[in-house]
């Protein structure tokens, strides 16, 4: 465990916040010139067991995942596999269709591809379906000229990223994350976009901690309603859910701090897997 004055200031605010009940459980890591300096938690896990946080613990962290996503992709277009500027119906061919043809990867990336509609009676289930939710994409109209706007893709960021990289390559976003960046950064147990079996031990409940009521205060007509219907909130509810949890949607992340504090780390030094001094890269 580091020994700064960061990491102990970091576990003062950990224990006061916990605590006063602010916060039930928390984790905090931050490298910096390739050493982890900061690596804190506090509280627990679990009220009902009591199970502490731990270090290993896995949260799920809802759309920390889509940053994961995008360096998975990153990964992907540096190798050749993908590329930014591709029309998505390139890698997906059904998906060119109702005035999406020239929708690029990069579109989709940057929440302007005109997409982030569900079905207004979509279920938790008929979202879990992603094969039946791609296809179902793949028939909409962008809602607004793509490229022209941005619109938080909300869910859709997810399954959509998901179907390009099976087209893409033939492997599930689950299968890639392992293989192509997690594994590499020694972190495959600990970076995912889905819960495996072996692992569900480990992962934290989540709490409400009224989240749920500022969201039944937005007005029924909102446009956060086209992108996340009444009964696919993202509440705690569902994150708990045990077919919620088993499906790789990288919209969503379930993580240790210290994994995702790692990828970040590699990224901003240039995608070293060893750890590096972030000073600026040359040509």
């Amino acid at each position: 465990m580091p020994d700064n004055p960061a990491q102990r200031q970091v576990e003062a605010l950990l224990a006061e916040v916990t605590g006063s009940g602010a916060e039930l459980g928390v984790q905090v890591a931050a490298w910096l010139d390739g050493e982890l300096v900061v690596d804190a938690w506090a509280g627990v896990a679990d009220t009902a067991s009591g199970c502490p946080m731990g270090p290993d613990t896995l949260v799920p962290a809802w759309s920390t995942g889509k940053g994961v996503a995008a360096a998975l992709v990153a990964v992907l277009v540096d190798r050749g596999v993908l590329a930014y500027e591709e029309p998505v119906a390139r890698y997906w061919p059904e998906f060119g269709a109702a005035g999406k043809e020239r929708i690029t990867l990069g579109q989709v990336l940057s929440h302007t591809a005109g997409l982030p509609q569900l079905p207004a009676d979509i279920t938790p289930e008929r979202l879990l379906d992603l094969p039946a939710t791609a296809d179902w994409l793949a028939r909409q109209q962008p809602l607004w000229e793509p490229g022209s706007a941005v619109g938080y893709h909300a869910w859709t960021y997810g399954v959509l990223v998901a179907e390009i990289l099976r087209r893409a390559t033939g492997r599930s976003c689950a299968e890639l994350l392992r293989e192509e960046l997690a594994g590499p950064l020694g972190i495959a147990d600990d970076l995912l976009f889905h819960v495996p079996e072996h692992l569900s031990a480990r992962v934290a409940t989540c709490y409400d901690g009224g989240w749920a009521a500022r969201l039944e205060g937005i007005p029924a007509g909102a446009p956060f309603f086209v992108c996340a219907p009444p009964a696919v909130l993202p509440v705690a509810a569902l994150a708990n859910r045990a077919d919620f949890r088993r499906t790789a949607l990288p919209a969503n992340g379930v993580m240790t701090a210290r994994a995702v504090a790692r990828l970040y780390a590699a990224l901003a030094c240039g995608g070293e897997p060893g750890g590096c001094s972030c000073s600026p890269r040359r040509p």
